[in-house]
C-alpha cells in the first residue's frame, strides 16, 4: 500500500469520532450494556409466528433427533432432514414464492439456538445449507436458477453446501486458487481447481463454489 492509498484508507476509517468497540471493551472486562440493550424485539405478528415455529420445532427435536446416535454414526438420518423441511426449517429465510417461510434473521437465530441446544451436528448442517450454501442463490441467482433449485432446497429434499477451503487456502478468500473461466459459446463457466472440507459436500445437491473469475482489462 503506497502513501496515498494509506492516507485515503485512514480518512475512510478514522474520519468520524473514535470510540472503543463493544468487543474490545469486553477484552478489558467492561460490559457496555447501553450498546446492546434494549434488545430488539420483533413485531407482534412475527413474534407469534416465531413462537409457533419454536413450539413445533422443540417437539420434533425431542422426538426425532438423537444427538448421540448422530455423533456415533457421523450421519443425520434422511427422515430428520425431511422432517425439518416439513417444519420449514430448511427454507426459513427463503422467499415464500419459492416455498420458504421468508422469516427474519432474528427468527432464524432463535430457531438455530433451539436446534443447537439439542444437536450441534444438526445445527451445523442447517447453518451450512441455509446461511452460506443457498444464500448466494437467493441474493444473486437468476430467476430460472431460483425456480429450479430453491423449492426442493426449502423442502429439505436437497441440501446446499459451501465450498471455499483449498489445500493452500483456509478461510482466506483472497488466497484461493480455483478459477472459473466463462465459455461464451456455451454460456457456462468451467471451474478448475481443488476444494476440501466442504461442509455438507458429501450429501448436497447444490454447491456454492468460491472461485476467481478472469476479468478482461
Amino acid at each position: 500500500m503506497d502513501q496515498e492509498q494509506r492516507k485515503l484508507a485512514e480518512e475512510l476509517f478514522f474520519s468520524g469520532p473514535r470510540t472503543t468497540s463493544f468487543a474490545k471493551l469486553l477484552y478489558f472486562g467492561i460490559f457496555d450494556a447501553a450498546r446492546v440493550f434494549p434488545y430488539p424485539e420483533p413485531p407482534a405478528a412475527e413474534g407469534s409466528r416465531i413462537q409457533h415455529l419454536l413450539e413445533r420445532l422443540d417437539g420434533f427435536l425431542e422426538s426425532e433427533v438423537d444427538p448421540d446416535w448422530i455423533d456415533r454414526n457421523a450421519a443425520i438420518p434422511d427422515q430428520v432432514i425431511r422432517g425439518l423441511g416439513k417444519l420449514g426449517m430448511m427454507g426459513l429465510t427463503i422467499p415464500t414464492e419459492y416455498g420458504g417461510l421468508a422469516m427474519s434473521q432474528y427468527a432464524y437465530c432463535r430457531a438455530m439456538e433451539h436446534v443447537a441446544g439439542r444437536c450441534g451436528s444438526t445445527a451445523l448442517m442447517i447453518n451450512a445449507h441455509q446461511s452460506i450454501g443457498l444464500k448466494a442463490l437467493v441474493l444473486y441467482g437468476t430467476e430460472e436458477q431460483k425456480a429450479r433449485w430453491l423449492p426442493p432446497l426449502a423442502r429439505g429434499e436437497m441440501l446446499a453446501a459451501f465450498s471455499l477451503t483449498e489445500p493452500n487456502a483456509g478461510s482466506d478468500v483472497a488466497s484461493i486458487e480455483t478459477e472459473a473461466a466463462y465459455d461464451a459459446s456455451r454460456q457456462v463457466y468451467t471451474i478448475t481447481g481443488r476444494k476440501q472440507w466442504t461442509t455438507n459436500g458429501s450429501i448436497a445437491g447444490v454447491l456454492t463454489v468460491m472461485a476467481k473469475t478472469l476479468v478482461d482489462t
